[in-house]
């Protein structure tokens, strides 16, 4: 399992060797809860058409490890940029509150894993409020870890399918 915070700032390779700088997000579908694209921040500018920073597709993607290895050379990597990814980036979903389905708030989002095979996401880690905790008379201040089963809807918030009842039997292990 990888974190978000273990891909920000990874080196991003094309095919042929071209380093055009580093992971500065990715950009993560709702619905299927996948990286769909990875920000890069550039090094330099490889191509005249690329601003600062631009997204790339996934499926551009051949490796993920110490370095970002693209698919794709540099002369190709036109084709590949996203103009409007899909998805939210994720650290705008980092400091999201978290709702519980019967409306009880719980605390924020503060990680993202993802699968060390895809680019799924595994689990999003909670940290909860102590305040919001005592008010539920729950005493577990550990952090709590969301499956993207677990998530009805995410946006302004995320709104999860566990009651306040059903938390005092959470966390799901990550």
């Amino acid at each position: 399992m990888r974190s978000l915070d273990q891909i920000i700032g990874l080196p991003v390779i094309t095919s042929d060797a071209k380093n055009i700088g580093v992971v500065k997000d990715v950009s993560i579908s709702t619905v299927d809860w996948k990286i769909k694209s990875i920000e890069v921040s550039q090094k330099k500018k490889i191509l005249q058409i690329f601003s600062e920073s631009t997204f790339i597709g996934s499926d551009s993607v051949k490796a993920l490890s110490d370095t970002v290895v693209l698919s794709v050379p540099s002369d190709e990597l036109v084709n590949s940029i996203e103009e409007n990814p899909e998805g939210m980036v994720a650290n705008s979903i980092l400091g999201t509150e978290i709702i519980l389905k019967d409306a009880n708030r719980v605390g924020s989002a503060d990680m993202i894993f993802f699968g060390s095979d895809d680019f799924t996401v595994s689990c999003i880690r909670v940290k909860p409020e102590r305040e919001i905790m005592e008010a539920l008379r729950l005493q577990n201040t550990q952090p709590l870890y969301l499956k993207p089963d677990d998530i009805k809807a995410a946006g302004d918030m995320i709104i999860v399918d566990i009651t306040k009842d059903e938390l005092t039997t959470f966390p799901g292990a990550a």
